[in-house]
């Protein structure tokens, strides 16, 4: 192999492997929010227990019990008949399905959705 071909050869190795390395391990960067929540979201689903909007919490009834979540600036609201809805606007006691990262110590919501309760009185 000629001294050009193998300079090519190990440039061509260095540029596939360099997007298998973290960004983060050469940058010091963090991680992007869509990085994380592709790798680690996980979802919710239950009632509203409490909202307290001023300190961006939020509790929910899951499985009989409750968790206090952390809902984020940047959070969606899915599924409501009303336009710019914020933590505010939700009601204590609705059916709601949340999408969640963990982010240190805390449980982000980044995506609240509104569920519709099914009509029991048109069984059969």
């Amino acid at each position: 192999m000629t001294l050009p071909a193998l300079r090519f050869a190990l440039l061509l190795v260095a540029l596939t492997a360099a997007p298998m390395t973290s960004r983060a391990a050469f940058t010091g960067d963090a991680v992007s929010a869509e990085e994380t929540e592709a790798a680690t979201s996980e979802t919710t689903a239950g009632k509203i227990q409490a909202i307290d909007a001023e300190a961006r919490e939020i509790t929910i009834k899951h499985k009989k019990e409750n968790t206090t979540f952390t809902v984020a600036a940047d959070c969606e609201f899915i599924g409501y008949e009303k336009d710019g809805m914020t933590l505010a606007d939700l009601t204590i006691g609705e059916r709601t399905r949340i999408s969640w990262i963990k982010e240190g110590d805390k449980q982000v919501v980044h995506q609240i959705e509104h569920v519709v309760a099914k009509d029991k009185s048109r069984a059969g």
